[in-house]
Order: structure tokens, then C-alpha cells, then sequence
């Protein structure tokens, strides 16, 4: 039996689509050739298959990784080989901190033409080390059976039960590299289903926390131990904090009905899903009145129930470190996701946890309850008077997120935005449902617009990510894929000419400040969007905002709003909003 290039490539890209994947990422490149064209091939059979192609595998990465959080499944990049394989390395850093299933399949050289001076050979093999859960290495099969050994392999990425995060496919290819140069195959695409058919294991792709919701992910012994000992910290506790962590939407849905019939106090993070919430039980300002002082030291919960992990805020991280309480976090999946060193982790799906769990077990103290939210509604109202007329960063990000209306994503980059979005943003009313997304993992500055134009993927009404401008600047190259968003997806820059979130921390007070830390830049981005065709607004007031704001978010298709905000006012007047705070409410 001979089996060429063409036929293997086939047979491999088919076992992914097998197996549930159904939107496939694509670089440039001759050595994987076979890949791409075996892809292309399969796409006439398939409407439901997608082929996103990128110039540039940096931002092809984020844009893969953010693909999979939006639709909660498996995403597989195609990459040459080379530099090109490295060039994926933050993204799969990021999808391994957040366990997401970014899968990488590298073409690669024969091994005959490695350490020897070969053009655009490096080893591949393991290159992304302990960064991937599962390493495979392919050489062309020369028989049926070699070939249906790596189909069982494929299939295995889907088969564990804890079978979520990021892995590497490197597949080995000798020349030719064409199906025009290559000789025919001696059987028939019918035997090749023949052997080739997975039928248990048909859509796995799906997030395992998503699809594996009957018990598999964990064993009825542990699940039910845990949740007795919690259950039991409930029953024997007065006063109990919530804290919600990183959520997924999936796993915002899970959570939603308990939560809402919970009468304890509730801290959510912006990234948790229900930071924008109206539910009246939460604290939506815990970081700002924590910077205030207020309860932090009268406040005393003897019970902390954390779930999801990663915290924005730093005072928050802070008071959990510090405060004397009983501390749990119940995360998913098997992850240490406590830097205060101090907590109980429990590992247990959270629909069981709903299913268990009566809210009327969570006990609070009513007293600290209402005094706690009487002051989230004083700073709400606050807030609302400060930031009307103010422009900086945290303005801007309030302003903007008031906009939102219906079923909405917002992405939000890593630095000040976030940080912003955490501290100030208001509930929304109860028409309005803002999904949150973000690179939180290793929280670099790469990859924010690739992954913003990802979100556009999802079904929502409308798209917002909020970036710095060097984390513009950082990813530019990705406009190319923002530019082709099928969703209106609304870029909003806030450009303060540099890294200014230094200005708030103690690098603004060395000598060497503006030259090593804030590295200013002086661009503007409208020749950028230009170039790219993009549409373009441009604001230097919360007057101009106001004006700017409800047209281009109205308007169809990919935009870019730049907010100009001179270097030093910003954080100048963020210090000095945070200084009246301790004064005010």
C-alpha cells in the first residue's frame, strides 16, 4: 500500500472534522502545503468547516486560542515549519494557563534534514516542552495501519477526561510537497473511511466542561467528599463571602440560577461574568471601597468561598491574603490558582455544586450585608458624578461600557484596561447581557487584537475590546484579521503615548521612567486603520466621546476609536480621583 503526502494530509485534517473541529487556522507556507490544500479540499465537502488564514503566526495563535474560548471548542493552527512554529509559543503559553484546547499542527522537515544546515529546519519536536499537555510526532505512514495509529492517537486528545488544553501535532514532510508532484495513490478514499471512522468519539471537540456534564470528569467518591466538607463549612459558618474568580460563560450559565437565589454578599471580578450584573446581592465595587478603607478592617467574614481563579483587582488579592478566614476556592479542573498560599482548593463541577448545594445554607451577617451594599450604591452614585465629565482611562472605559446594549462581548486588554473596566464599571439593566473575555493566563500585552477579532466569531449583537496603545502597536499586524470580523467589532484605543500604567506604580518614581518604562511613541492610529480599511473616529474630550460614541457603535462592521489622552493627565488625574475617594461616599 503507498500513501503519499496528499492522501495523509487528508486523512488527518478529515479525523479533526471527525472528531468535532470545526474551525481550522491557516499561515502561509510550502511545507505544509499538503495541510492547507488537504483543508481546502474538505471545506467543498463541509459548509460547516472554517479556514482562517493570517499572515502572521503570532496573531494567528491569539486569534486560534480566543476562537476556542468564543465556541467552546477545539481549535487547530497550521503552521510551516521553522520560526514559524515559535512564533505560536505566547498563544500556547496563554491556552496552557487557561487550559483551552489550542491545537498546533506543525509541518516539519525529515529528520534527515535537521542540524545540517537544511533551509528553514530547526527541532520541533517538543518545542513548546511542558507548555503542551500531549506531544505528537508524525512521519508519513506506509501502511493502513501506521496511519489509523495516528488516527487513534488524534482521537485521544478528545478521549481524556481531562482532555483540555494545549497540544502539538509535528508532522514530518519529505518532498515532494504538491499533489501535482506527487504519484498517485494506490486505494480508494472509501477504504480510507474504512479504517478511519471513530464513531464514539464523534464531536469531542467540545470543551470538556461543557460536554462531559454526566460525572466522567470526576468520581462520584471525591465529588460527593467534597461537597459534604463544604457543605459542612457552610452549615458551621455565620458570615459568608463569595468571591467569583475567572468564569467562562459556559460556566456562568451553571452558576447563574444559584447565585441568584443567594441573599450573601457576592465579589465578582470582571472577568468572572457577573461584574456587570445587576443582581442585588453584588459587591460591585469591592476594589474601590477596599482602596477606601471602608470594612476592611470591620468586615469580617469567617467563611470565603472562591470560585474560578485569577483576580484583577490587587487590593482584593491583598485582603484575601491578609484576612483571617476559613478560605476555599472550587475550580473545575485540577489547577493551583491560589498565589496567597493559604486556601482549601476543591475540584468539582459546578452543576453538581448547584444540584447539591441549598443557598439557604449560606449564611451572612444581614447587618454587614446591607452597610456593605449602601455603600456599593454611594459609590456607584459617586462615580457616576466623577467620571461624567473627566477624561482619562477610567472614564473612558465607564462611558463606553454604558453604550452596551443587548447581547454584547467585550474583550478586555491586559494593563490599565482591564484594571479600569474591574474598578468602575456599572451594572447594566436587565435587557442588557455582557459576555467578558480575556487573556488572563500569563496577562501579556501580545496578541490583543487577534484575539479581539476572534470574539467577533461568537453570536453576540455587538463586540468591544478595549486595548492600550502599545498593546496596539504590539499586535498591528492583526487589523488584517479585526478587518474581517463578520460581527461589528468596536476597537477602542486609549492612547495616553506610552505605558502608562508605570505612572501608577513605583517605576514612576525612578530617574529613568520615560525612557525605560513609558517608552512614548507619538503615533496616532488613523493611517494605521486606513491602511487596513478600517473605519476611523478619533476623541480628545468626554464631550467628543459623547458625541462620537452612539454612531460608531450603531454603525456595521469593524471600527476603531481612538482616545487620545495627553501623556501624564490620565493617571495625573486617576492618583487624584483615588485620593478624594478615601475623602468621599
Amino acid at each position: 500500500m503507498f500513501i503519499n503526502n496528499s492522501l495523509w494530509s487528508f486523512t488527518l485534517v478529515s479525523q479533526f472534522y471527525r472528531l468535532g473541529v470545526r474551525h481550522f487556522c491557516v499561515a502561509p507556507g510550502s511545507r505544509s502545503a499538503a495541510l492547507s490544500l488537504a483543508l481546502f479540499r474538505l471545506k467543498k465537502q463541509h459548509s460547516d468547516l472554517y479556514i482562517h488564514t493570517h499572515f502572521d503566526e503570532r496573531g494567528l495563535g491569539f486569534f486560534a486560542l480566543n476562537l476556542a474560548k468564543v465556541n467552546a471548542a477545539a481549535v487547530v493552527v497550521v503552521t510551516t515549519s521553522g520560526t514559524a512554529v515559535a512564533n505560536l509559543y505566547p498563544a500556547v503559553i496563554e491556552a496552557y494557563e487557561t487550559r483551552v484546547p489550542l491545537l498546533v499542527v506543525s509541518a516539519d522537515r525529515p529528520d534527515r534534514l535537521l542540524n545540517c544546515g537544511a533551509n528553514q529546519a530547526i527541532a520541533q519536536k517538543n518545542l513548546f516542552n511542558h507548555y503542551v499537555r500531549l506531544n505528537l510526532n508524525f512521519t508519513l505512514p506506509d501502511t493502513s495501519a501506521g496511519l489509523t495509529k495516528q488516527l487513534d492517537a488524534m482521537a485521544k486528545l478528545f478521549s481524556e477526561v481531562d482532555a483540555i488544553g494545549p497540544a502539538q501535532i509535528n508532522c514530518q514532510f519529505d518532498e515532494p510537497l504538491y499533489p501535482s508532484e506527487m504519484p498517485p495513490c494506490d486505494f480508494a478514499a472509501a477504504e480510507l473511511n474504512e479504517f478511519s471512522q471513530t464513531p464514539d468519539l464523534i464531536g469531542m471537540a467540545k470543551f470538556p466542561s461543557d460536554s462531559y456534564r454526566n460525572g466522567d470528569r470526576y468520581t462520584d467518591g471525591d465529588s460527593d467528599k467534597s461537597i459534604a466538607e463544604l457543605q459542612q463549612k457552610l452549615r458551621d459558618s455565620s458570615n459568608c463571602l463569595v468571591v467569583l474568580g475567572g468564569l467562562t460563560p459556559a460556566q456562568y450559565r451553571q452558576l447563574y440560577p444559584w447565585l441568584a437565589e443567594l441573599s450573601g454578599l457576592v465579589i465578582a471580578d470582571v472577568t468572572s461574568q457577573f461584574r456587570f450584573e445587576g443582581l442585588p446581592n453584588i459587591l460591585h465595587y469591592a476594589d474601590l471601597l477596599l482602596a477606601k478603607g471602608i470594612n476592611r478592617e470591620t468586615f469580617h467574614p469567617d467563611l470565603i468561598l472562591q470560585f474560578g481563579g485569577r483576580l484583577v483587582s490587587k487590593r482584593l488579592s491583598q485582603w484575601l491574603a491578609e484576612i483571617c478566614s476559613d478560605y476555599c476556592i472550587v475550580l473545575e479542573a485540577h489547577q493551583n490558582l491560589d498565589p496567597t498560599g493559604r486556601a482549601n482548593r476543591y475540584t468539582l463541577d459546578y452543576s453538581r455544586w448547584v444540584d447539591r448545594i441549598d443557598t439557604r445554607d449560606v449564611a451572612c451577617s444581614y447587618d454587614q450585608v446591607n452597610a456593605l451594599l449602601a455603600n456599593n450604591r454611594e459609590m456607584q452614585q459617586w462615580i457616576k458624578i466623577q467620571l461624567q465629565l473627566s477624561w482619562h482611562e477610567a472614564s473612558i472605559c465607564y462611558r463606553v461600557a454604558t453604550e452596551l446594549v443587548g447581547r454584547n462581548a467585550v474583550f478586555a486588554g491586559n494593563s490599565l484596561a482591564i484594571r479600569m473596566l474591574d474598578s468602575f464599571s456599572a451594572p447594566t439593566n436587565v435587557d442588557t447581557r455582557i459576555s467578558v473575555f480575556s487573556n488572563r493566563g500569563a496577562s501579556g500585552i501580545d496578541g490583543l487584537l487577534a484575539s479581539a477579532a476572534a470574539i467577533g466569531y461568537g453570536d453576540y449583537d455587538c463586540c468591544v475590546a478595549f486595548v492600550g496603545d502599545t498593546s496596539f502597536l504590539h499586535d498591528i499586524n492583526s487589523l488584517a484579521l479585526i478587518a474581517k470580523s463578520p460581527a461589528p467589532l468596536k476597537i477602542i484605543v486609549l492612547n495616553n503615548d506610552g505605558g502608562g500604567i508605570f505612572s501608577l506604580l513605583p517605576a514612576s518614581e525612578e530617574e529613568s521612567f520615560e525612557t525605560l518604562f513609558l517608552m512614548p511613541h507619538g503615533r496616532e492610529f488613523n493611517d494605521a486603520a486606513r491602511l487596513f480599511g478600517i473605519a476611523y473616529q478619533r476623541a480628545d474630550s468626554i464631550k467628543q466621546l459623547n458625541r462620537i460614541l452612539p454612531n460608531i457603535m450603531a454603525q456595521p462592521g469593524a471600527a476603531i476609536l481612538e482616545c487620545v489622552i495627553p501623556q501624564g493627565t490620565g493617571t495625573t488625574q486617576l492618583k487624584a480621583l483615588l485620593a478624594e475617594l478615601k475623602l468621599a461616599v
